[in-house]
C-alpha cells in the first residue's frame, strides 16, 4: 500500500502541468530538501514533482512532505520495492 501527501481529489494548480517529474528516493533525508527544491527552480515549465519515498528508514518522507508546495506530491512504499 502506498501513502501520498496529497487528499483526495486535491488539485495541483489551476492549470494542468506541462511536466512530470519522478524522484525516487531511500534514505536520504539529508539531500531530499536541495533536490526537490532544485527541481521547483526550474523555470519556463509548469511542472508537477512526484516524490516515491521506498519505505525509508530515516527522515526521507517528513522532510518530503514539509515542503508545502502544491506542486510537490509525495508517495510513501508500505515496503521497499
Amino acid at each position: 500500500m502506498m501513502e501520498s501527501n496529497r487528499p483526495a481529489g486535491g488539485s495541483l494548480e489551476k492549470s494542468t502541468p506541462e511536466l512530470t517529474v519522478s524522484m525516487p528516493a531511500f534514505n536520504r533525508a539529508e539531500y531530499i530538501r536541495a533536490a526537490i527544491e532544485s527541481a521547483l527552480r526550474q523555470e519556463g515549465v509548469n511542472l508537477e514533482l512526484i516524490v516515491v519515498d521506498d519505505a525509508s528508514d530515516d527522515d526521507t518522507y517528513e522532510v518530503a512532505t514539509s515542503i508545502g508546495d502544491p506542486r510537490v506530491r509525495v508517495l510513501r512504499n508500505a515496503e521497499r520495492r
